[in-house]
């Protein structure tokens, strides 16, 4: 898809200041521009820190794709908090000497920057025209309150466009020619099908043509990239979490009698099954464990409840992305027992599998919970609208919802 005026030497400028202003002036504002000939090693670490805090933050924002740029109204917020916790834990973990009002103040404005630039990407995106014909033309009614629909194969405002057609209907010769002058003059043509992801942040698989399914193929180098960073923060977690580990296994033992560890062999990378680990948060009684969990589930203890609310019980598996059996995120894994029945039910479950599973994923923060027929399907779309756009911006919007997810306790079961 083409991204409307996302690397504009416009928005490209705007950055670039932003940055400056969000690194120097708060230092400038407290101590005046004298400060900058005779830095102390704490502004100057700081200072440094800041401007590629801030760079990160606003490059982000610059080449984050316009269908996830439209799923979160606080992105701004969530980048800023992403990576400005991520240096201020490297200061805290290697004691860099830092000065605290400068990390604060600059965080601060580098919301504001990513903010206004992001209002600056969403304001100048176009106008969506639709070609009459095939899915559009069966959908004009719905659509025509938000996109314009053509009538003759023309557009007058050719700078503000971007043309939805149905690529597969058969259009007659004119609008072909039309759609093909387009292209020449650099006017974005895209799929029906691929714009209404950018409505639903989901993808459609009531049909999977051949276009479809290659864009299924996540890219090679980032799953590298991702395997090898998963295994490091995992790893990390393991380390700074292993007293929550303790204290959760204490409480779930004095709460019911059975092990703090519950093992269940799960469908996984590829196809290939794997023993998944959870903290126990049900009686343990062979004979109750069958069937997914439903809501109010009689088999969860008090201390499971409160577990799966806040998704605690999930953390033993940082165990199995340390053994690369896991990704941080990516697509839940199902029970074996679930598995076929999807299989056998939803056409090109299987598709799922060309990524690892993960601990949280882009259904769970989008939908939550899901066992039923339909609500997998459902699910099964935000899977593969994950699996098309696998990025690390993609990525990182989901680590950060997961935190308000778990904080909030939603959709949980």
């Amino acid at each position: 898809m083409v991204l409307p005026d996302s690397r504009t030497a416009r928005h490209l400028f705007l950055a670039i200041a932003l940055t400056l202003l969000a690194t120097f002036v708060p230092t400038f504002l407290r101590w005046g521009w004298d400060v900058f000939d005779h830095l102390t090693d704490g502004q100057r670490n700081s200072l440094v820190l800041v401007f590629l805090s801030s760079s990160a933050v606003l490059w982000m924002v610059l080449n984050t794709r316009s269908t996830i740029l439209n799923s979160s109204h606080s992105i701004s917020l969530i980048y800023s908090g992403f990576i400005f916790t991520i240096a201020y834990m490297i200061v805290l973990f290697f004691r860099i000497e830092f000065v605290i009002y400068i990390l604060v103040t600059s965080a601060a404005m580098t919301v504001a920057s990513a903010y206004i630039l992001t209002r600056m990407r969403r304001s100048s995106w176009k106008t969506f025209y639709l070609v009459p014909y095939g899915k559009c033309s069966e959908q004009l009614e719905s659509l025509q309150n938000t996109w314009l629909p053509l009538t003759e194969p023309k557009i007058r405002n050719s700078r503000q466009a971007i043309v939805v057609a149905d690529l597969k209907a058969d259009l007659p010769d004119a609008w072909q020619r039309f759609l093909a002058n387009c292209v020449l003059q650099h006017i974005p043509v895209i799929d029906y099908d691929t714009s209404i992801e950018i409505i639903e942040h989901q993808v459609k698989i009531d049909n999977l043509y051949e276009h479809f399914v290659q864009t299924l193929n996540p890219s090679p180098v980032y799953l590298v990239i991702k395997d090898v960073l998963d295994r490091i923060l995992a790893s990390v977690f393991l380390f700074f979490l292993s007293p929550a580990f303790l204290l959760i296994s204490i409480c779930i033992r004095l709460d019911t009698p059975g092990p703090a560890l519950f093992k269940q062999i799960r469908i996984g990378y590829r196809g290939k099954p794997f023993l998944m680990y959870k903290f126990r948060s049900m009686y343990h009684s062979d004979g109750r464990w069958s069937g997914p969990t439903e809501k109010e589930d009689q088999r969860i203890t008090r201390v499971g409840r409160f577990l799966r609310r806040h998704r605690l019980d999930e953390l033993p598996q940082l165990i199995n992305v340390c053994l690369g059996q896991m990704s941080l995120i990516g697509p839940r894994p199902e029970a074996v027992s679930l598995a076929r029945r999807y299989s056998r039910e939803i056409p090109f479950f299987k598709f799922r599998y060309v990524v690892k599973p993960g601990i949280t994923g882009w259904a769970q923060v989008e939908q939550g919970f899901a066992a039923e027929i339909d609500t997998v399907l459902k699910k099964l779309r935000y899977d593969f609208f994950y699996i098309k756009y696998f990025s690390p911006t993609l990525d990182t919007l989901i680590l950060i919802k997961t935190i308000g997810v778990i904080l909030l306790g939603k959709g949980y079961r």
